[in-house]
């Protein structure tokens, strides 16, 4: 058991004698309970405040398991939010080991958003920071609009453009996007991306990379460790079934275009296991 030193205890003592003689032993003793009820309360409050930063996500609403397969891979609601979560602390990591805090932007886009399972972990920044999302898929997208508010959504074509004015965002990510493109569009979109980023501003990618090549042929492989891409069904390019690959050197050499590649964390992606993760700048 931890005793106080005795000096502690005698000059306690002695302070609360000289405070009885001034102020009288009820006043004394009101004193105390009140610093005591009032440190308590903060105590409460400050705890109830962290459980509703912590809970602002959670407390919105669920996707149909349906929407769920096909954002996340599986119909597993739990691994839909941690999936998102660790999706969002990636970027959240990335932006400020960079000196860019996401909590300090001001406008964000989630480019494949799908029904929200990334954008949704962003509820609880300021309101100042306003956040946007735009996919292929309308049906993701009417839920999103549905169901979190919080944010402005917008769907998109297979093709460029999208519906926002040239240098608009802060940040605009693109997470598991990439994957499923042909080298074509993956040109095309990567422009597209690069007019919608403010100057300054940064723009992040996730890519198929070492980490998936037990899914290639052994042509695919060859090709891969050339360098090059490759694409798996490009006639399905925008959905799941096509699978794009691109090899680092490739990501820096021809992907990224005009933007400066900031950093490259081979399976950075802690949401879409195993991608690697790309942050790009724009100067």
């Amino acid at each position: 058991m931890l005793m106080r030193a005795p000096w502690r205890r005698n000059l306690q003592l002695s302070l609360q004698s000289v405070l009885i003689a001034v102020l009288g032993g009820v006043t004394v003793l009101a004193l105390r309970y009140i610093l005591g009820l009032r440190a308590g309360i903060r105590t409460v409050i400050l705890r109830m405040k962290r459980r509703v930063h912590a809970n602002r996500e959670s407390d919105l609403a669920l996707p149909p398991e349906d929407l769920v397969v096909l954002v996340a891979g599986v119909p597993n609601k739990d691994w839909f939010l941690e999936g998102g979560r660790r999706g969002a602390k990636a970027i959240t990591d990335v932006m400020a080991k960079h000196d860019r805090p996401v909590d300090g932007l001001s406008s964000i886009l989630d480019f494949g958003c799908g029904c929200g399972r990334v954008l949704r972990h962003w509820k609880s920044l300021p309101r100042t920071t306003v956040v946007y999302g735009t996919d292929y898929n309308e049906r993701l997208v009417n839920w999103s609009r549905k169901n979190l508010r919080f944010a402005r959504f917008n769907v998109n074509q297979l093709t460029p453009p999208l519906a926002y004015a040239d240098d608009t965002f802060d940040l605009v990510y693109a997470l598991s996007v990439f994957t499923h493109l042909t080298e074509d569009l993956c040109e095309a979109w990567m422009d597209e991306l690069y007019r919608i980023v403010k100057p300054g501003g940064a723009a992040i990618v996730t890519t198929h990379g070492g980490a998936t090549t037990h899914l290639l042929t052994e042509d695919q492989l060859r090709d891969y460790e050339g360098g090059a891409i490759v694409v798996q069904y490009e006639e399905r390019a925008g959905e799941n079934l096509c699978m794009t690959f691109h090899p680092p050197a490739y990501v820096a050499a021809h992907l990224i275009q005009k933007f400066t590649l900031a950093e490259f964390i081979t399976e950075g992606a802690l949401g879409n296991p195993p991608q690697d993760l790309s942050l790009l700048t724009k100067p």
